[in-house]
């Protein structure tokens, strides 16, 4: 790439040279690429294929720190045929308004799945491979928290130097528990999709069928509490002859916690903890559907700041999450094993609906 004006000789673009065209083009939306580009003096074809490659050129930039106006190549790993599509993979899980938690797991899987796509043995998805493919393209590990923005932060901090030291000085890590519920639309699939150019993008309605899951543990991760789901349906027919669940199983018109619930779960862990003769901490929530004068013996109910559960929830601060993050994989395989069976089968395409049943 050579300026407009350069004579002969060919001159690269530095990566500070090609910044400085991305930032020109995103300060003026409105300037076409051809003025930019004479206003720089560039070809205009320099500037449109800077352009083309922005994302690249920011991650790069990203990682080059004070070098950059020296850098003039970008690197690529030993598996660049991985790389891009995993990139663009990791893009579209992370746009829009859904914006998909994706982990370093999650990222090795889709790798390992591109690869076998690529047939390609060799590769494997080590954790250096990892470290190498987020620095290549600037990725790094954030915690999410919706509602964070309206934490006071001064309350917080007050609350764990001063209340929360003398609330758990008496208790080890393995008697402090912490329990929180979170919506699951357990048939959402990724809400994007690639198609070709031409082509409209109408799938139809997404799946809104949600139940509640009341997720909880201890400390120091000893003991997880047994999982409550909470659905629509007080029988559901997949429930028909089956006598063993790995989770507990609840329903109203809603799929709602609703207070009565809680308490019969908090009276519950109560008597396995009288049974045990162990005497707990229980940090929740202030959600209406969290009775405050719920009668125990061997639980001390301890309610967070009002609006601060967000920097001070541990299942707010991780757990959830990851149990999100481990259950959405699962569905996308299974959608993948549905698509592939029914292909095979000359059935109908598409991914079958999950029940209650497996869901728990």
């Amino acid at each position: 790439m050579s300026p407009a004006g350069g004579g002969g000789k060919r001159h690269s673009l530095t990566l500070q040279d090609k910044i400085k065209i991305i930032d020109e083009i995103e300060r003026n939306p409105a300037e076409s690429k051809v003025t930019i580009a004479s206003r720089l003096n560039y070809p205009p074809t320099t500037v449109y294929t800077v352009w083309a490659k922005k994302d690249e050129i920011r991650s790069k930039a990203l990682q080059s720190g004070d070098n950059s106006a020296k850098t003039k190549r970008l690197r690529t790993g030993n598996f660049e045929s991985i790389d891009q599509p995993l990139y663009e993979w990791f893009r579209q899980q992370r746009s829009g308004t859904q914006k998909i938690p994706i982990t370093g797991d999650l990222l090795k899987e889709k790798a390992l799945d591109i690869a076998a796509s690529l047939k390609l043995e060799n590769f494997k998805a080590s954790t250096g491979w990892l470290a190498g493919f987020k620095k290549r393209f600037g990725i790094k590990a954030k915690a999410i928290c919706g509602e964070s923005g309206a934490v006071n932060k001064e309350t917080v901090n007050h609350w764990l130097e001063n209340t929360l030291q003398d609330i758990i000085k008496d208790y080890s890590l393995d008697c402090i528990y912490n329990v929180d519920e979170t919506a699951l639309y357990y048939n959402l699939l990724p809400s994007r999709t690639l198609v070709v150019k031409s082509d409209d993008c109408h799938d139809g309605k997404r799946s809104k069928e949600r139940v509640t899951v009341l997720l909880g543990t201890n400390a120091d991760g000893s003991n997880k509490l047994k999982p409550l789901i909470i659905g629509k349906s007080q029988n559901p027919r997949c429930f028909k002859n089956v006598h063993s669940f790995p989770t507990d199983y609840s329903a109203n018109r809603k799929a709602w916690m609703t207070g009565a619930r809680f308490e019969k779960f908090v009276q519950d862990l109560d008597k396995r903890m009288r049974k045990m003769k162990k005497k707990i901490l229980l940090f929740v929530d202030n959600c209406p559907a969290h009775p405050k004068d719920i009668k125990c013996t061997n639980i001390k109910l301890v309610f967070f700041p009002p609006n601060c559960t967000s920097l001070l929830q541990p299942c707010d601060l991780g757990i959830i999450e990851n149990c999100k993050v481990r259950y959405r994989k699962r569905r996308v395989k299974r959608a993948l094993q549905d698509i592939e069976n029914k292909r095979i089968n000359n059935a109908d395409s598409g991914p079958s609906k999950i029940n209650i049943l497996e869901v728990s």
